[in-house]
């Protein structure tokens, strides 16, 4: 078994939010919420310690029960982590910062595993980028293979990390197993975590942690639509007006590229069809252009926070040949969606005849969008 110490105390000036960040909320949750959570899942997990300022105790006060207690902190981080271990009674503690709410379980498990071998333990991945070490007019590069970047939870011998920061030997730690490491000579054992393991510092930060912890992060929607082709209307295809002696008929301008682009868009959001939001029934849309409705969609799809990943788009035609078109409709849907044109792809297909594309009696148009959240 181990005990949990949740540090809560922090002050996260650089977040510039203006309150405690672990308060900050994501899909309804405040950040210290999803962290809680995961410890308490966990069986070999007995006494959860949430470490907190003395004028946010209260704020706290209502999670108290058997499992969870509440500790003040202190002036410094080392101070905080200090009084919850004085309170905690089992032999081994796994040290968690509550500004890093992307923890997974198989991660909390795998650290305290390891601290049944190790007196220190931490969380942590291997350094990717060329690290430069900087000193006055000096610098040379640090050799990568060596170098981690540590994370939480860290998991130590509780006995041995009081009289650690009680000796107050040290100026300064940089992180909980650099006590054991300076005060009795114990090295630390790694274990390699994950990248979205991310601590919540800076803007940046809050929105990623946005995309990995929201329920859904990723939205697919499909949609084919059909019109007729008749005389006497223009044929609008993807926002291009191409010369042809037959248009499509509908109560817009009947641009069948940009209405399946639209409900694609509208179904991944699960806001039902086009007619729900566009009705044809309505006088305003006569003939109305459908660059409209994609310039309306795109404001509900951002408004809920989401963004094009890419959408796929068939179109179903004998005639007119759209070799020269569709590198057109591709820039106008990003445009209209403000995406880049490499996310949009549009490709074209003959009836060979057959059926109704086949005899030229209409169009139809078919799109796949997948919609991401926004970053």
């Amino acid at each position: 078994m181990f005990d949990c110490i949740l540090l809560m105390a922090g002050s996260g000036i650089r977040s510039e939010l203006g309150y405690n960040k672990i308060k900050y909320e994501i899909d309804g949750k405040p950040l210290f919420q999803y962290s809680l959570e995961k410890f308490l899942n966990i069986k070999e997990c007995d006494k959860i310690f949430l470490v907190v300022k003395k004028e946010e105790y209260d704020d706290y006060h209502y999670l108290e029960n058997e499992k969870i207690k509440l500790v003040i902190g202190g002036n410094t981080r080392f101070n905080s982590v200090l009084n919850g271990i004085k309170v905690a009674s089992q032999k081994t503690v796994l040290i968690h910062d509550a500004a890093r709410p992307n923890i997974s379980e198989i991660d909390i498990i795998k650290v305290f595993e390891a601290s049944k071998q190790y007196d220190a333990v931490s969380l942590g991945v291997k350094v990717k980028d060329c690290i430069r070490e900087i000193k006055e007019e000096n610098s040379h590069t640090l050799e990568r293979k060596d170098l981690w970047q540590v994370q939480t939870p860290q998991a130590l011998n509780r006995e041995l990390l009081i009289k650690g920061l009680e000796n107050n030997k040290f100026d300064n730690y940089y992180d909980d197993c650099e006590v054991l490491e300076k005060n009795f000579g114990i090295n630390c054992f790694m274990i390699e975590g994950s990248n979205t393991n991310i601590k919540a510092t800076t803007k940046d930060d809050f929105e990623y942690l946005e995309f990995l912890l929201t329920k859904k992060p990723f939205r697919v929607g499909q949609s084919k639509d059909t019109h007729r082709l008749v005389k006497d209307r223009k044929l609008i295809l993807g926002g291009v007006n191409i010369p042809f002696e037959l248009g499509l008929l509908g109560h817009s301008d009947a641009d069948v590229v940009y209405h399946c682009v639209v409900e694609s868009i509208i179904g991944a959001l699960g806001l039902g069809d086009i007619g729900k939001l566009f009705p044809d029934t309505d006088s305003k849309y006569k003939d109305i252009s459908s660059s409209y409705f994609m310039e309306e969609v795109y404001k509900i799809m951002d408004n809920q926070g989401y963004e094009i990943s890419n959408i796929d788009i068939t179109i179903y035609i004998e005639k007119p040949m759209l070799k020269d078109y569709k590198p057109l409709m591709e820039n106008n849907i990003a445009n209209l969606l403000k995406t880049d044109p490499i996310n949009v792809n549009v490709k074209a297909t003959r009836g060979e005849g057959i059926g109704f594309i086949g005899k030229m009696e209409g169009i139809s148009a078919e799109a796949v969008c997948l919609l991401i959240k926004k970053k």
